[in-house]
């Protein structure tokens, strides 16, 4: 994403499960808590330093909080006639904020059929794969490879940003393209049995302290002895469509 303002210093990123929802206008809530960290270290204690921006980091979303404990470290982040770009797919969204001398942006409304958008606190272990959204040239089958147990849930994750970088400084900062819209799906080996689960709702994203952008696929199942395709789309905010495919592995 482009970065929006840039007398602010930090982001975080909400992803908002459209998975079952078509392309069009909608609203979503985010409940924040006292494990996203960052957040509650830089934002001012009335909130009103916090903006919320589509993917791409250029337009604006209208928005309101509710329930505000700052000692409790909860809120909850309302948004209105967000963009959501591809049915059936998760969608990106950033919450902006750190700005000690920003005023109160929120645009008071009462959330009706909200969807629901998640932040994600935790990386990936040490030593854990991260897998790409390249596929080597002349290649007949996937060559990022992970294996799991058949009663296993498992997390696959996938660098998905920053992608395309700015010539030049934008706010301040080199960030460009970015993703917008997440699905996932896994498919049987041919001649294989059985179902891999890779849900598109499960999706979530993790940034780093330096800006890396993570997705994790939640992996349940599969029959022992079988592999499985998992394919993570990613449609950026270019309008490109990127692909990683992992080969899963069951086997106990």
């Amino acid at each position: 994403m482009r970065w929006p303002i840039e007398s602010y210093s930090d982001r975080l990123p909400i992803l908002v499960n459209g998975s079952a929802t078509a392309a069009g206008t909608i609203e979503w809530t985010a409940a924040l808590t006292a494990l996203d960290v960052r957040f509650w270290q830089k934002v001012q204690a009335d909130l009103d330093d916090i903006c919320v921006y589509t993917a791409d980091g250029v337009s604006a979303v209208e928005y309101d909080i509710s329930g505000l404990n700052y000692a409790g470290k909860i809120v909850t982040i309302e948004a209105n006639d967000a963009d959501h770009l591809v049915t059936n797919t998760m969608s990106l969204f950033w919450l902006v904020f750190g700005n000690a001398t920003a005023i109160d942006g929120t645009d008071p409304f009462v959330p009706a059929g909200a969807l629901t958008g998640y932040t994600l606190n935790t990386g990936p272990a040490p030593g854990e794969p991260i897998f790409t959204l390249e596929n080597p040239l002349d290649e007949t089958a996937p060559t990022q490879r992970l294996r799991k147990r058949e009663d296993e849930t498992a997390f696959a994750w996938f660098q998905i940003g920053p992608l395309g970088m700015l010539s030049e400084p934008y706010n301040g900062r080199l960030f460009g393209e970015g993703p917008q819209s997440l699905s996932s799906t896994a498919t049987v080996v041919a001649g294989g049995s059985g179902t891999l689960t890779a849900s598109t709702s499960a999706l979530r994203v993790w940034q780093s302290e330096n800006g890396v952008l993570l997705c994790r696929v939640t992996l349940s199942g599969g029959a022992d002895a079988n592999s499985y395709d998992l394919v993570l789309s990613v449609v950026t905010t270019e309008g490109r469509t990127l692909q990683g495919v992992v080969r899963v592995d069951v086997n106990d």
